[in-house]
C-alpha cells in the first residue's frame, strides 16, 4: 500500500472506547478522520467532534459514498452483515484492522512496549507512559483508560522513540481472529498474570495461553519479557519464548523480588531489589507488582532511580481503578473496573490493607460477558473474602442469556454468606441505595465494581448519602 496517497481514513465503529483513542492519534498525526457508529452521542461523541472528527450516526453504505475515505478501519466489534462492512468489501475500497493500523501508521517507528496480560493492563500501561513522560522521554501511547496525569487514553508524539501500548488478547475483528497484539512488533513486553477470562471467545486456559503464545514467539531475540514470576503460567509462557526474560515479583526466585511493603491511606511504599520506592497513591499488592514492573523497564530503559522515584511520587492513578468518586459523611464511594474474580479478590483486598480499620464493601455488577455467565460462579463465591459486606446486583442484560448459563446471583450471595462474609442479592439500584443509606456508617468504604457505568449508581449513592 502507498501511504503516500492516504489522507483520509473512515473508521467504522468510531465510539468505542479503543476506536476513538485510534481516530485521536490518527487525527494528531495529520490525517483526516470521520467514523460511523449505531449510536452517537456523549460524552464520546463530544470528544471526538471537538478533536474535529466528522461523524456519521448509524450504519449505512451511503456514509462510505459520502466520506469518500482513502481507508478505512472497521473496529474489532463490527462484525459481517453490517451494511457498511458489505458496502466495503463490495467497492474494494483498502481497509486495516485495528491492529494493523498501529502497527503501520505508528509502532514501526517506535520502539514498542506492549502492557500484556490478563490483569493489570491498564494501570501498568499507564503508569510506565507517565514515568517515560516525566523522565522527559515525549512517549507515545494508546491506554484502554484515562490515565490522570494525561487526562486523556492515547497521545503521538513525534520526538520520543517509544510508544506504549496496552496489549489486548482480544481477537482483532472479523477479518482476523488472531489476538490484537501479535500485530504490535513488540520490542519490550511486561506480562503480567495470566489467567482464564473472555469465555466468549476462549474456550479454555489452554486456549488463552495460546493467544499469549502466538504474541510471545514473535518478540525479537534482542527484545526483552518482563514478567511476574508470581504467575506459573506468564512465567512458563516467558521462558519458551527466544528473547531476553527478566521476571519481578513476590516470588523468593524473583530477578528483581518486591518486599517490605508498607501501607498507609492509599498509598505504599516498597523495596526492589534493595531499592526503596515511596509513596505511590495505589491499593493492592497486584498494583506493587505492577510498579515492580515499570520500575525494571525503566531501569532496562536507561533511567535513574531518581527519574523513577520522582515519577511515583507524582503518579495519580487511573480512571475508574480504585477512582475515589466522593465522600459524604465520613463514607467513601470508590469506582473499579474490576469484573473478574480476581480482580475483585485483589481490589477487595488492597483496600482492606490500606485501611485495616475500616469496613469494606464489595457492590459488584456482573456486567461482562464472562461474569454475567456462571464459568466463574465458584471463583465469585471466593472473591468477597476481604469484604465485610457484599451486594452483587442484578445480572445485566438476563433475558439474553439462556438461564442454564446465565449467574446465578442468589447462589452466589448464599455462598460468599457461608465463607463468612455478609451478602446481599439486590436487583435494583434504588434498593441498592436504600440498603445502603440503612446500613453504612462513618468510615466505610464502598468499592462499587463493574466493566460498564452501574447505570450511574456511584452519584446516585453519593446524592442518597448526603
Amino acid at each position: 500500500m502507498n501511504f503516500e496517497t492516504i489522507h483520509k481514513i473512515y473508521i467504522i465503529g468510531i465510539c468505542g472506547t479503543a476506536m476513538a483513542s485510534l481516530a485521536g492519534l490518527l487525527k494528531q498525526k495529520g490525517y483526516t478522520v470521520c467514523g460511523s457508529d449505531s449510536d452517537v452521542y456523549p460524552p464520546m461523541s463530544t470528544q471526538l467532534q471537538e478533536l474535529g472528527i466528522e461523524l456519521y450516526s448509524g450504519y449505512k453504505a451511503e456514509n462510505l459514498h459520502n466520506a469518500k475515505p482513502d481507508l478505512v478501519i472497521p473496529g474489532n466489534a463490527v462484525p459481517r452483515g453490517n451494511a457498511e462492512v458489505e458496502e466495503l468489501l463490495n467497492s474494494r475500497i483498502p481497509y486495516f484492522s485495528i491492529s494493523e493500523s498501529m502497527r503501520e501508521f505508528f509502532l514501526r517507528e517506535k520502539h514498542s512496549i506492549v502492557i500484556a496480560g490478563t490483569h493489570g493492563k491498564t494501570t501498568t500501561t499507564s503508569l510506565a507512559s507517565w514515568v517515560l513522560e516525566s523522565a522527559q522521554q515525549n512517549p507515545s501511547f494508546l491506554v484502554g483508560g484515562i490515565p490522570l496525569n494525561f487526562k486523556k487514553s492515547f497521545q503521538w508524539n513525534e520526538l520520543g522513540a517509544y510508544f506504549v501500548i496496552e496489549g489486548d488478547e482480544y481477537d482483532t475483528g472479523f477479518m482476523d481472529r488472531r489476538p490484537k497484539f501479535v500485530q504490535y512488533l513488540p520490542e519490550f513486553v511486561i506480562l503480567n498474570p495470566v489467567e482464564f477470562d473472555h469465555a466468549d471467545i476462549y474456550a479454555d486456559l489452554a486456549a488463552v495461553e495460546n493467544a499469549f503464545w502466538q504474541m510471545i514467539k514473535v518478540v525479537p531475540g534482542n527484545g526483552t519479557i518482563i514478567v511476574n514470576r508470581d504467575s506459573e503460567t506468564a512465567f512458563r509462557l516467558a521462558k519458551r519464548g527466544y528473547s531476553n526474560v527478566v521476571s519481578f515479583g513476590f516470588h523468593p526466585e524473583s530477578d528483581y523480588r518486591v518486599d517490605a511493603v508498607e501501607w498507609e491511606e492509599g498509598r505504599v511504599t516498597f523495596r526492589l531489589n534493595g531499592i526503596r520506592y515511596e509513596h505511590l497513591r495505589m491499593f493492592g499488592r497486584h498494583n506493587v507488582a505492577n510498579a515492580a514492573a515499570v520500575a525494571v523497564l525503566a531501569e532496562k530503559l536507561g533511567l535513574s532511580q531518581e527519574e523513577i522515584q520522582r515519577a511515583f511520587s507524582a503518579f495519580e492513578g487511573v480512571k475508574r481503578r480504585m477512582e475515589l468518586r466522593g465522600e459524604v459523611n465520613g463514607i467513601r464511594v470508590y469506582d473499579d473496573f474490576a469484573h473478574h474474580p480476581t480482580a475483585i479478590h485483589t481490589t477487595l483486598e488492597g483496600v482492606r490493607l490500606a485501611y485495616p480499620e475500616r469496613r469494606v464493601w464489595g457492590i459488584f455488577e456482573p456486567r461482562s460477558w464472562s461474569s454475567r455467565r456462571n464459568v466463574f460462579q465458584n471463583q465469585f463465591a471466593d472473591a468477597f473474602g476481604f469484604a465485610d459486606m457484599a451486594i452483587i446486583a442484578g445480572v445485566f442484560e438476563p433475558e439474553k442469556l439462556p438461564e442454564e448459563v446465565r449467574l446465578d446471583p442468589e447462589k452466589l450471595v448464599s455462598e460468599i454468606a457461608r465463607k463468612g462474609t455478609r451478602a446481599y442479592y439486590i436487583d435494583s439500584n434504588d434498593e441498592i441505595i436504600r440498603f445502603v443509606k440503612r446500613e453504612a456508617r462513618v468510615g466505610d468504604c464502598l468499592v462499587l465494581m463493574s466493566n460498564g457505568s452501574f447505570e450511574g449508581l456511584h452519584e446516585k449513592l453519593l446524592e442518597g448519602l448526603r
